[in-house]
């Protein structure tokens, strides 16, 4: 039998971070002086620990540690990450906390494209992310994550351009807050497959698409984007306020839908709602000044 007399050090990346210290393979005790010296197309592997730090990320370079110590969680990044260069960056497995400033900040005019994977958003007191990028296609992606809104007066998201998006993810809303998410300008905000547990609020051309959500809390989804607005297969439960309120010149297609709240007017405003097939539990009043279209839905058939 072979026995065990020594411990293999980690060999999994060129560059890895260790709080406590320099050593047993560590090349840096911070992650932001990784970034430092790391290059496009490098890792860097972050080891269980707390990291109060506000990195600045670099294009081509991704940050990951393993998915378990995301959520234990072991490998917790406090501060805020700044981006705001031309190209994309991943990170993965991190637990990133808010430090009374966002999770991440999006700034510039380049197309800026931060993918996070299987992480944990835990904003404790500032909204998570912050985007006000001039760049159109600059992107926050987030991909079979959990998070959570610990307190009030914060949301996941604010952004004035640029897309936004949630995938497979759940977020949470244990703090009770009900100051929504925002976007504006023109901005687009794609929510699938996922439980966001807070309202939103569009403006100006900015769109916003759920599909496949349970939509929930004590804020209203309030439409007054002027893009192209979606809304099918969700569950929509906003306790005693209103589930969907569409402002003038906006325009939602919702098919497929369940709403339910104790309020006067399960769904409000002044704008256009295009609709098929959806439910509606507690209250059923629709505002009178709300444009109703049905449309049809189409069977198709199997070949």
């Amino acid at each position: 039998m072979v026995q065990r007399v020594s411990t293999n050090n980690f060999a999994c990346a060129k560059w890895i971070v260790d709080a406590s210290g320099v050593s047993s393979g560590a090349t840096h005790s911070t992650i932001s002086g990784a970034l430092a010296d790391a290059v496009s197309g490098e890792t860097i592997f972050v080891r269980p620990g707390v990291y109060t730090e506000d990195p600045t990320l670099k294009a081509g370079v991704n940050i990951a540690s393993f998915p378990c110590d995301a959520e234990t969680p072991n490998t917790t990044l406090v501060g805020t990450l700044s981006a705001s260069f031309a190209g994309k960056c991943t990170l993965f497995g991190i637990r990133c906390q808010t430090n009374s400033s966002p999770i991440l900040s999006v700034t510039g005019t380049d197309q800026t494209l931060v993918f996070f994977n299987n992480s944990f958003i835990n904003a404790t007191n500032n909204t998570a992310f912050v985007s006000t990028t001039t760049n159109n296609a600059s992107q926050i992606a987030l991909f079979h994550c959990h998070g959570n809104l610990a307190a009030t007066g914060i949301s996941y998201y604010t952004i004035d351009n640029g897309i936004m998006r949630f995938w497979f993810s759940r977020m949470a809303n244990g703090g009770g807050s009900s100051t929504v998410s925002t976007s504006a300008n023109n901005s687009a905000v794609t929510v699938k497959h996922c439980s966001f547990g807070i309202g939103v609020t569009t403006s100006d051309t900015s769109a916003i698409d759920f599909n496949n959500c349970d939509l929930f809390g004590s804020s209203t989804f309030t439409i007054n984007g002027t893009g192209t607005n979606e809304m099918h297969f969700c569950r929509v439960e906003t306790g005693n306020q209103t589930c969907v309120s569409i402002g003038t010149g906006a325009t939602l297609d919702a098919t497929h839908n369940f709403f339910d709240t104790t309020a006067t007017n399960v769904l409000a405003g002044a704008g256009t709602i295009r609709y098929a097939a959806n439910a509606f539990g507690g209250s059923t009043t629709i505002d009178g000044a709300l444009t109703q279209t049905a449309l049809s839905i189409k069977v198709g058939t199997s070949i």
